[in-house]
């Protein structure tokens, strides 16, 4: 039986404490391969279908009971009725909305198949589980879209979906599809659509203390974070050193402290870059276009331990004005709010693989609106 759902305010401040961290893989997408499916509870799940054995089963199997076998209806049963979700191109308020929205992309897309990259998660059923789902979707564009015509090309794309979730219902959700990647294997300009449907897309206001961040940041930039200890590993310090010393600080030499040489960075609209010198010039090309690019992180979970390494989950928020010309075409001098989640795979304080996604086609749409 399901429990009734409770409202909660999104978005929420997150109550993860050091505790509410796994501290190994036990539950994980990677356990689960090779192996058959569980048929009891691998933890508590109070509130949650009994068909679910662990979050992660949780996670994955609502994905495909509503994009692989199209039960839209689903969403019903697994998103609160007041569920705040933010996306590419702004807020969605309400269970209404996902199921339009999700009604919308599957008839364009309608033989969607999922496959879980990863889920990494933190929490329990008293204060919510926390996920970062990466998954890739597979389909054929046999329908019309916001897009044009169906091209009839088959695309594959991932896309990160941060969730919290409590009796069953996810209430908050944070989620960047990659839209650009998309576009790119229809066989579509991304510029050339972001500038044609500018005009139609409604333009997003970052929340107060966004602005309030970056007049603050232009005053006094923030001081130096403290560098994480050489006693033992705190992901969450680690993160927070990693962003707001290379973006905040500017300190690019960083990038050679905390990646791997072999570093992998998997971007936005298909950005596949190998080495610290490419994640520097990735790095360089947002500050070369946003000068004064101000970050925060807004929320950072992890699994793992020092043996096995650790998957960290981290979502961040910034706003930057249009000044430069690295991307984007000649500055306009607008600001926007940019937004962003991260997967970090890190082994002995090294990041050796970056899952990264930021609302870029909704920010250029943003710069390139008429007026």
């Amino acid at each position: 039986m399901i429990h009734p759902y409770t409202p909660v305010a999104a978005p929420t401040a997150s109550p993860l404490e050091l505790r509410h961290m796994p501290v190994d893989y036990g539950i994980s997408v990677q356990a689960t391969i090779g192996r058959e499916r569980r048929t009891e509870r691998a933890h508590r799940m109070r509130g949650f279908e009994d068909r679910y054995t662990d979050i992660i089963d949780y996670i994955v199997g609502i994905t495909e009971e509503i994009w692989d076998r199209k039960n839209i209806g689903y969403l019903h049963h697994c998103y609160a009725s007041d569920i705040f979700k933010m996306e590419d191109a702004g807020v969605f308020l309400g269970r209404g909305l996902v199921i339009a929205d999700t009604s919308v992309v599957l008839q364009s897309l309608p033989d969607t198949a999922t496959f879980a990259d990863d889920c990494i998660w933190a929490g329990d059923d008293e204060i919510g589980f926390h996920t970062s789902h990466r998954v890739m979707l597979v389909a054929r564009n046999t329908g019309p879209s916001e897009l044009g015509p169906p091209t009839g090309r088959r695309v594959s794309y991932w896309v990160i979906a941060n969730c919290v979730a409590k009796d069953n219902f996810i209430f908050e959700e944070w989620e960047l599809s990659n839209p650009g990647m998309m576009m790119q294997q229809l066989g579509l300009d991304v510029d050339q659509m972001a500038r044609s449907t500018a005009a139609l897309t409604p333009a997003t206001h970052p929340f107060a203390e966004y602005i309030e961040r970056i007049d603050r940041f232009r005053d006094a930039p923030p001081a130096d974070a403290p560098a994480p200890s050489s006693d033992t590993f705190d992901p969450d310090s680690f993160e927070r050193f990693v962003f707001h010393s290379i973006w905040n600080r500017r300190h690019l030499q960083v990038i050679d402290q905390v990646y791997a040489s072999t570093i992998r960075f998997h971007g936005t609209t298909n950005r596949e870059l190998y080495g610290r010198v490419q994640v520097t010039e990735y790095v360089l090309s947002l500050l070369g276009t946003f000068p004064d690019l101000a970050l925060t992180v807004d929320e950072v979970y992890w699994m793992g331990n020092d043996r096995d390494g650790y998957k960290i989950s981290t979502r961040w928020s910034a706003v930057g004005t249009h000044l430069g010309h690295a991307l984007y075409g000649p500055p306009t001098g607008r600001e926007v709010f940019i937004w962003g989640l991260v997967q970090h795979t890190v082994h002995r304080g090294t990041i050796t693989d970056e899952w990264s996604l930021f609302n870029e086609y909704h920010v250029m749409q943003e710069l390139y609106r008429p007026g």
